[in-house]
């Protein structure tokens, strides 16, 4: 897909030499529409994206999606790898036993991180991560744009939050 992007810089540079420059509105339908059929994917995520407005936002759009589908590629490869010992360990793992509540603020948190949702927010967020307190079960749900870049960031910010209101140390994150 780099290197269709950057064909399509060149034929998007070569009117513009001529002295008959594209509008950006026409630069991104010149690309739109040179996709091949094999990435219709992205040509529908190109095509219905309110954000892209020129020739950068389809480029980084496009460099994100390659991103976004590296990370699904290699965490499938991993739970494909794994799978013949995971079987093997549930075959022999007993039940868990009850666990009680947290008795102190901070002492066990609990995160998960949902979507994509069908319809964005205003500024792009299709995820959003919650964290909620095990103790007071007060929650913060951040929205965030991608789960993988921005979870992290939102994760820091949390902790530095909490941590300073409440003057403890969080001492447990369980996420599924």
């Amino acid at each position: 897909m780099s290197e269709h992007l950057r064909v399509m810089s060149n034929m998007i540079g070569k009117p513009k030499d001529a002295g008959h420059p594209l509008t950006d509105e026409q630069q991104v339908r010149a690309v739109i529409r040179s996709i091949p059929a094999s990435w219709a994917n992205m040509k529908q995520i190109l095509t219905h994206s309110e954000n892209i407005k020129n020739f950068s936002d389809v480029s980084q759009r496009v460099i994100l999606e390659a991103e976004t589908q590296n990370a699904d590629k290699t965490l499938t490869y991993a739970a494909q790898e794994d799978s013949a010992c995971k079987w093997q360990a549930w075959k022999t793992k007993k039940p868990f036993g009850k666990v009680g509540r947290a008795t102190q603020p901070l002492e066990v948190v609990h995160s998960d991180i949902c979507g994509p949702m069908s319809v964005k927010a205003r500024h792009g967020a299709s995820y959003f991560f919650t964290l909620i307190d095990d103790y007071t079960r007060y929650g913060y749900v951040y929205l965030i744009s991608h789960r993988y870049n921005k979870a992290l960031d939102c994760f820091k910010r949390f902790v530095a939050e909490v941590e300073n209101q409440k003057e403890k140390i969080l001492k447990t994150l369980r996420s599924d």
